[in-house]
């Protein structure tokens, strides 16, 4: 192949890309605790498909703003322990209905961690960030650690926005940014067959791990430790998908990160048993739609 990189997404692809799902659940968590509607309504008001985990952080944040008290929050795991802090933290008194994946996964929270700091917090859950950015959104004074994973950067980066953004003017539609970069290096891969990706961040390792471009090891050395406690066990499971996939075969596993880049790599020749779980982070009809487009545009070149 010769055709050159593209430095962007043409305009119909960029168009598929769905909202940037951490972003909201970080201002949707700040406007639930100030009993206000804002993130809801923008959200609303860009029309078109939600993935689920944004679907589910809106519609249980209405719940609670409703005065329900039994809530549902789906399989969305950093909304939900967002919400288990906040429950502890102000004694909300509420009952979280998880569903999928998000059923039996292990959560190291008791109410006395609502006291812990950012630093004791983040090295719970296998290094997840998701309590220690629950703490962020609910006024830890701690700093930024220097080695604060991307998405613990995220929820500072979330209050300081949410607290000067004027609460009488609707959001800016916010895509995905890391769905973004892995979308522009598989449309590149197709069009050049050559994969030039930097994995910055946990959420790139099954995108990369699928395009041969780090391993197990390498993720471990990067100290991405919370691979092992998302839906599921990521060092595990991409693994055994890649495997399962380069020999035609279906892949059992309901994790909308492995199944993603699979589907860029294989196109619709792989097959998926849970091909819906797509939907936690991107839209299906959408995401198939950017694959077929990324098909054409690689054709065209």
């Amino acid at each position: 192949m010769s055709a050159e990189s593209l430095t962007e997404l043409p305009a119909p692809i960029e168009e598929c890309l769905p909202v940037e799902k951490s972003w909201y659940g970080n201002l949707g968590f700040l406007a639930l605790l100030d009993e206000n509607p804002l993130v809801i309504d923008s959200v609303r008001s860009y029309g078109g498909l939600l993935p689920d985990d944004v679907r589910h952080m809106v519609s249980s944040s209405e719940q609670i703003l409703s005065g329900d008290r039994e809530v549902y929050v789906g399989e969305g795991g950093a909304w939900a322990r967002k919400l288990t802090y906040a429950n502890a933290k102000y004694d909300w008194g509420l009952t979280l209905i998880k569903d999928g994946t998000l059923v039996g996964r292990p959560d190291e929270f008791t109410p006395d961690l609502v006291y812990a700091s950012v630093d004791e917090l983040r090295k719970l859950n296998k290094g997840s960030s998701q309590l220690a950015s629950a703490a962020v959104l609910t006024g830890s004074t701690d700093q930024v650690p220097d080695d604060a994973s991307y998405h613990l950067r995220m929820a500072y980066e979330a209050r300081d926005f949410w607290e000067t953004w004027p609460k009488d003017e609707l959001l800016t539609l916010r895509r995905d940014s890391t769905l973004r970069r892995q979308t522009l290096a598989a449309l590149n891969y197709m069009r050049t067959g050559v994969m030039d990706f930097e994995p910055i961040q946990a959420e790139d390792y099954a995108f990369a791990r699928v395009f041969g471009i780090m391993n197990a090891d390498d993720a471990v050395g990067l100290g991405w430790y919370n691979l092992a406690g998302h839906e599921s066990n990521r060092f595990e499971t991409t693994e055994h998908a890649v495997q399962l996939a380069s020999l035609g075969r279906p892949v059992p596993y309901a994790d909308h990160r492995i199944l993603q880049p699979l589907r860029f790599k294989y196109g619709f020749d792989v097959r998926f048993d849970h091909v819906e779980a797509i939907n936690k982070s991107w839209p299906l009809p959408d995401f198939n739609r950017a694959v077929v487009l990324c098909q054409e545009y690689a054709l065209a070149a």
